[in-house]
Protein backbone atom coordinates (compact mmCIF):
# COMPACT_ATOMS: atom_id res chain seq x y z
CA UNK A 1 0.00 0.00 0.00
CA UNK A 2 2.85 2.51 0.90
CA UNK A 3 4.53 2.03 -2.50
CA UNK A 4 1.21 3.13 -4.32
CA UNK A 5 0.69 5.75 -2.18
CA UNK A 6 4.27 7.21 -2.95
CA UNK A 7 3.52 6.29 -6.56
CA UNK A 8 1.10 9.04 -6.63
CA UNK A 9 2.81 11.50 -4.65
CA UNK A 10 5.86 11.26 -6.53
CA UNK A 11 4.06 11.04 -9.61
CA UNK A 12 1.83 13.52 -8.91
CA UNK A 13 4.66 16.12 -7.95
CA UNK A 14 6.26 15.81 -11.17
CA UNK A 15 2.72 16.23 -13.04
CA UNK A 16 2.10 19.59 -11.10
CA UNK A 17 5.92 20.81 -11.52
CA UNK A 18 5.34 20.08 -15.06
CA UNK A 19 1.81 21.41 -15.89
CA UNK A 20 3.00 24.69 -13.98
CA UNK A 21 5.81 25.20 -16.45
CA UNK A 22 3.40 24.39 -19.82
CA UNK A 23 0.79 27.21 -18.27
CA UNK A 24 3.16 29.76 -17.63
CA UNK A 25 4.92 29.00 -20.48
CA UNK A 26 1.40 30.35 -22.14
CA UNK A 27 0.82 33.05 -20.52
CA UNK A 28 3.85 34.28 -20.88
CA UNK A 29 3.23 33.42 -24.99
CA UNK A 30 -0.59 35.05 -25.10
CA UNK A 31 0.47 37.86 -22.52
CA UNK A 32 -2.27 36.64 -20.20
CA UNK A 33 -3.07 39.95 -17.82
CA UNK A 34 -3.88 39.36 -14.15
CA UNK A 35 -7.29 38.24 -13.35
CA UNK A 36 -9.74 35.18 -13.85
CA UNK A 37 -8.46 33.94 -16.96
CA UNK A 38 -4.99 33.73 -15.33
CA UNK A 39 -6.39 32.07 -12.11
CA UNK A 40 -8.42 29.48 -14.11
CA UNK A 41 -4.83 28.73 -16.67
CA UNK A 42 -2.99 27.79 -13.07
CA UNK A 43 -5.43 26.23 -11.43
CA UNK A 44 -5.89 23.53 -14.35
CA UNK A 45 -2.84 21.47 -13.21
CA UNK A 46 -4.39 20.89 -10.20
CA UNK A 47 -7.38 19.58 -11.35
CA UNK A 48 -5.39 17.39 -13.66
CA UNK A 49 -3.57 16.06 -10.01
CA UNK A 50 -7.08 15.70 -8.76
CA UNK A 51 -7.96 13.53 -11.99
CA UNK A 52 -5.15 11.62 -11.83
CA UNK A 53 -6.10 10.92 -7.78
CA UNK A 54 -9.27 9.69 -8.73
CA UNK A 55 -7.88 6.89 -11.71
CA UNK A 56 -5.27 5.78 -9.65
CA UNK A 57 -2.62 3.38 -10.49
CA UNK A 58 -3.22 1.44 -13.88
CA UNK A 59 -4.29 -2.06 -13.89
CA UNK A 60 -1.25 -2.89 -15.97
CA UNK A 61 1.63 -0.87 -13.96
CA UNK A 62 4.95 -2.26 -13.11
CA UNK A 63 3.68 -2.33 -9.46
CA UNK A 64 1.03 -4.83 -10.31
CA UNK A 65 2.87 -7.19 -12.18
CA UNK A 66 5.71 -8.03 -10.44
CA UNK A 67 8.42 -7.27 -12.76
CA UNK A 68 11.75 -5.99 -11.47
CA UNK A 69 11.99 -3.27 -14.42
CA UNK A 70 15.55 -2.96 -12.58
CA UNK A 71 16.51 -6.43 -13.62
CA UNK A 72 15.13 -6.96 -17.17
CA UNK A 73 17.33 -7.55 -20.12
CA UNK A 74 18.39 -4.61 -22.42
CA UNK A 75 15.83 -3.26 -24.92
CA UNK A 76 13.04 -4.35 -22.53
CA UNK A 77 12.22 -1.11 -21.11
CA UNK A 78 10.81 1.95 -23.74
CA UNK A 79 10.47 5.28 -23.42
CA UNK A 80 8.21 7.26 -25.73
CA UNK A 81 7.30 10.48 -26.17
CA UNK A 82 4.99 12.02 -28.28
CA UNK A 83 3.60 15.53 -28.79
CA UNK A 84 0.45 16.37 -31.39
CA UNK A 85 -3.19 17.40 -31.62
CA UNK A 86 -5.89 15.12 -30.22
CA UNK A 87 -9.31 15.46 -31.32
CA UNK A 88 -9.49 19.55 -29.98
CA UNK A 89 -6.32 19.83 -28.16
CA UNK A 90 -2.78 19.86 -28.55
CA UNK A 91 -1.17 16.83 -26.09
CA UNK A 92 2.01 16.21 -25.02
CA UNK A 93 2.87 12.57 -23.84
CA UNK A 94 5.66 10.34 -22.40
CA UNK A 95 5.39 7.05 -21.82
CA UNK A 96 7.83 4.37 -19.61
CA UNK A 97 6.63 0.98 -20.57
CA UNK A 98 8.79 -2.41 -19.27
CA UNK A 99 8.07 -5.72 -21.28
CA UNK A 100 8.00 -8.25 -18.70
CA UNK A 101 9.29 -12.06 -19.69
CA UNK A 102 6.09 -13.32 -20.62
CA UNK A 103 5.89 -10.21 -23.74
CA UNK A 104 3.46 -8.58 -21.49
CA UNK A 105 4.23 -4.42 -21.71
CA UNK A 106 3.05 -2.84 -18.40
CA UNK A 107 3.47 1.15 -17.91
CA UNK A 108 5.64 2.22 -15.41
CA UNK A 109 6.40 5.77 -14.31
CA UNK A 110 9.39 7.56 -12.17
CA UNK A 111 7.23 7.00 -8.93
CA UNK A 112 7.43 2.98 -9.90
CA UNK A 113 11.39 3.19 -10.57
CA UNK A 114 11.68 5.58 -7.54
CA UNK A 115 9.16 3.23 -5.13
CA UNK A 116 10.68 0.16 -6.46
CA UNK A 117 14.63 1.69 -5.87
CA UNK A 118 13.64 2.70 -2.50
CA UNK A 119 12.22 -0.76 -1.46
CA UNK A 120 14.86 -3.05 -3.23
CA UNK A 121 17.46 -0.35 -1.40
CA UNK A 122 16.36 0.20 1.80
CA UNK A 123 13.02 -1.81 2.83
CA UNK A 124 9.76 -1.25 3.02
CA UNK A 125 10.04 0.26 6.56
CA UNK A 126 11.50 3.70 4.69
CA UNK A 127 8.88 3.63 2.81
CA UNK A 128 6.31 3.71 5.06
CA UNK A 129 8.25 6.76 6.78
CA UNK A 130 8.22 8.45 3.37
CA UNK A 131 5.05 8.72 3.35
CA UNK A 132 4.21 9.24 6.60
CA UNK A 133 6.80 12.22 6.78
CA UNK A 134 5.21 13.40 3.24
CA UNK A 135 1.34 13.15 4.62
CA UNK A 136 2.60 14.87 8.11
CA UNK A 137 3.82 17.93 6.35
CA UNK A 138 1.18 18.46 4.60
Amino acid sequence: MTVIVLNLLVNSIFSLAIGIIIVNFFIWFFRVETGRWKIFFLSLPVVKIIYDFLGGVPENSVLFSGVDPFSVPPRYQTLSIAAGLDGWAPYISSVFSVKGYDLKLYNASIGDYLAIWIHQTFGDHVLFFMVLFVTGIS
